[in-house]
């Protein structure tokens, strides 16, 4: 692929699944220095947060447990921590204790799950696409320049990916819970049959869902847009194009698995299990167990990570240029680049030349948007 204009180049319609995989690979050797060290950092700094959280919780429950003292009704000694679970009038005791530990234990998944998970994977996402759409802009991304985009957009970035997250989980959950508590309480009947039915239910929303929104990060680092509005620009930019995107992702899930099996192969015996984690398209970790499949592990879930991005970075382009005609004019625009895409005369000339090209979530107030 030429490398005159910048990037040009780019802003040509990709047909077939096929040149959609040559584009990624292509994007992803031009930035995967900073993709794969944002999600290497991200990793870590979830990995470092959760441990922290999880020293905390252990000193919270020792302070609770530890301090805590029942008195004997015959005897004036006081029994402390462990001495209350071995004792005939420990009842009390042990159902103070297991309420406190459900009530921690219920807090520090929240903290965990939905503050570091959520935090982290916000971030490195943002960051990831945009290096990714950097590569289209004709820039070369540094590593705390894409810290620095998906900080400033991290509250939207946040939002959406807990909107999309209770989305894909709740919905389908609550009904699949209600359903069989209906059945079982109602009419005491098997709640088997209805399994057969809900849990493909459940599948299929979950797919359709991950497509559907699978271009909200794209949206966000590109188009500015707020959760809400860039979940709903997602699903206009699927529509007539959901068949390829699933095709797509279903060949490269396809591809993992290939890899996750040569790389599991290659440490049998050791109880491995491999299993990928989609968060509204955008996340895929991968988990091989074993003491010894640590690092393989988080190698490879970075690796996948950083190429997911760029599929949403490339994919995302792709449809606006077919769909929209957009344009690299149009790209520095919305990311508020062309000041600083290096200065060049004939670049500033081309972005002049456009006007505003920006039609869609046009900046400028009294501008009416195009969707």
């Amino acid at each position: 692929m030429s490398e005159s204009g910048q990037g040009n180049d780019y802003f040509v319609p990709i047909e077939g699944i096929g040149g959609i995989f040559e584009r990624v690979f292509h994007v992803f050797g031009k930035a995967w220095v900073p993709l794969i060290c944002v999600y290497f950092i991200t990793n870590l700094a979830s990995i470092g947060l959760s441990l922290l959280t999880l020293a905390f919780f252990i000193g919270t429950a020792y302070h609770q447990f530890g301090n805590e003292y029942y008195y004997n009704d015959d005897e004036s000694n006081n029994m402390y921590g462990d001495d209350v679970f071995g004792s005939q009038y420990s009842s009390s005791g042990s159902n103070r204790a297991y309420s406190d530990t459900a009530g921690i234990a219920f807090l520090f998944f929240m903290i965990t799950e939905l503050v570091i998970v959520y935090s982290m994977q916000s971030i490195g996402d943002g960051a990831s696409v945009f290096a990714a759409v950097s590569v289209y802009a004709g820039d070369s991304p540094t590593i705390l320049g894409c810290f620095r985009a998906a900080c400033r957009k991290f509250t939207t970035l946040f939002a959406a990916a807990l909107s999309v997250g209770f989305g894909l989980l709740l919905v389908p959950l609550f009904l699949i819970i209600l359903i069989m508590v209906v059945v079982v309480t109602t009419s005491g009947g098997d709640p088997t049959p209805w399994l057969f039915v809900l849990v493909p239910f459940a599948i299929i929303y979950f797919i359709y869902i991950a497509i559907e929104t699978f271009l909200v990060y794209p949206t966000i680092m590109v188009e500015s847009c707020g959760p809400w509005q860039a979940i709903s620009r997602s699903f206009h930019l699927v529509k007539d194009n959901f068949g390829e995107i699933f095709c797509t992702l279903f060949l490269w899930g396809f591809v993992k698995a290939i890899v996750n099996g040569i790389v599991s192969s290659s440490h049998a015996g050791q109880n491995n299990a491999i299993s990928t984690d989609n968060s509204g398209g955008v996340r895929y970790d991968v988990n091989l167990g074993g003491a010894g499949d640590g690092f393989a592990s988080f190698a490879i879930g970075v690796l996948f990570a950083a190429i997911g991005s760029v599929f949403q970075a490339v994919i995302y382009i792709n449809i606006r240029v077919k769909k929209e005609s957009m344009s690299r004019a149009t790209l520095l625009q919305e990311m508020d680049l062309a000041a600083d895409a290096n200065n060049n005369a004939g670049q500033d000339a081309r972005y002049v030349e456009m006007g505003n090209p920006n039609q869609h979530y046009p900046k400028e107030p009294g501008t009416t948007a195009i969707v």
